[in-house]
């Protein structure tokens, strides 16, 4: 979660982010509590099994050369052959600097893991994540056609640049407001894999340059952020980044790769990050945000009911100034949600999340809840700070703060800021 001491020094004032927000589809933040379709409900609070723990591989390891040595294939190639590596995976868009490496039958992961930090070589275990509840799938079966995609780029840049790490966009489903997506600039490296051409964010699941939206998720946050910006009208674009597939699932390098495909744009503001797991703390992750203070880092705090002051949910407990929590309030804008997880030093603030709805492009309706769309809330509002001139991720936090409306006397809720929304 965002460290906002420094900034709470300044303010003694504390909210709780009042907004959009539903539960997740696939991940962590991913698990839903409540969805409803055209009236029907569908309820997962009583599945079992619910924290949402990554599944750590057992014959796979993510390596980080250092800046300085082993920038040629050549010398790659010999640490590959020296550690037995029968196959390995770079990441799409020429992000060079990491690579997946995959171990045969029999190998003591853990042991080559300590082999390999001795050579002064960054490595992490790779390890999997997923929602495991069922949800209705807000995507249609068509996908997205690359001139669809081109219409919907702006015809010039806009004054902020968010970007999405999440299931992807289906433009089939969102209503039609007018051009939205990332224009690429004239100094962007244009990304090409596979004979495709990058038009606007990258699909990092099935590596193209079509980041179509097979599960719903990130449609949803989109949705929730465009709707943020409408009124009043806001210059913004969206990159869209799709590193989860249709089940909502993902591994850590998959993630890895579109994160530094994210920060590669300099324009790019505000990252949302509604997703997240538990126990492995991601390091190389956590140095990447680490390293990216000029972007604010919006996360979801999770819904499993949990203090993640005791049990760290990721990315949402990394604790940088610029990486912030989100939870949610319930409904009636007085208490937390009972889904919510909550820690106050842990999760910084919170937002409406409890039954909101969304309408598909055939005006379907859906009503979620979740912290996974409290997050997309607040990207929003604090992408109308950006453009009011706050342009740092704590002056953007501060605004959020000064302008927040104060709860009922007595308030007093389980997260940073205590006794204020924005609405």
């Amino acid at each position: 979660m965002g460290n906002l001491n420094s900034l709470l020094q300044l303010l003694t004032t504390c909210l709780i982010l009042s907004g959009c927000v539903t539960e997740e589809i696939n991940d962590t933040d991913l698990g839903q509590n409540i969805i409803e379709k055209n009236n029907k409900i569908y309820d997962y609070d009583n599945v079992s099994n619910k924290i949402n723990t990554p599944i750590e591989s057992l014959n796979e390891l993510i390596i980080e050369y250092p800046e300085d040595r082993y920038t040629t294939e050549t010398q790659r190639a010999f640490l590959r052959q020296k550690h037995g590596v029968i196959r390995y995976e770079t990441c799409d868009c020429s992000n060079k600097k990491i690579e997946k490496w995959v171990f045969g039958d029999g190998v003591d992961i853990e042991e080559e893991e300590v082999d390999i930090a001795e050579e002064g070589i960054g490595v992490e275990n790779e390890f999997y994540y997923k929602n495991s509840y069922p949800i209705p799938t807000v995507v249609t079966n068509i996908e997205q056609s690359i001139a669809l995609i081109q219409s919907n780029i702006v015809s010039k840049p806009s004054q902020v640049t968010i970007a999405t790490l999440d299931t992807g966009i289906d433009l089939n489903q969102l209503p039609n407001t007018g051009p939205f997506l990332y224009k690429l600039r004239p100094n962007d490296s244009i990304c090409v894999e596979n004979g495709k051409q990058e038009l606007s964010g990258w699909d990092f699941v099935n590596h193209d340059n079509n980041p179509h939206d097979d599960n719903g998720h990130g449609t949803i946050v989109t949705s929730i952020i465009k709707s943020g910006l409408v009124v009043p009208k806001i210059d913004f674009e969206i990159l869209p980044v799709k590193v989860f597939d249709h089940e909502g699932e993902g591994s850590y390098f998959t993630l890895l790769c579109g994160y530094k495909y994210a920060t590669s744009k300099p324009s790019v503001s505000i990252i949302n990050m509604s997703f997240g797991w538990y126990y492995k703390r991601g390091r190389l992750l956590n140095k990447y945000i680490s390293q990216n203070n000029h972007i604010l880092h919006v996360t979801s705090a999770g819904n499993d009911s949990i203090n993640n002051d005791m049990e760290p949910h990721f990315p949402s407990s990394y604790r940088h100034a610029h990486n912030v929590a989100i939870g949610s309030i319930d409904v009636t804008k007085t208490e937390i949600a009972d889904f919510s997880n909550y820690g106050t030093s842990s999760v910084d603030f919170l937002s409406l999340g409890d039954r909101i709805v969304f309408y598909d492009s055939n005006g379907e309706k859906y009503v979620v809840s979740g912290t996974s769309y409290a997050a997309p809330f607040v990207t929003a509002k604090s992408a109308i700070e950006f453009i009011n001139g706050h342009r740092n991720p704590q002056d953007i936090l501060k605004e959020l703060l000064t302008n927040a409306t104060p709860l009922g006397p007595g308030t007093t809720l389980p997260v940073r800021c205590k006794n204020k929304i924005i609405d």
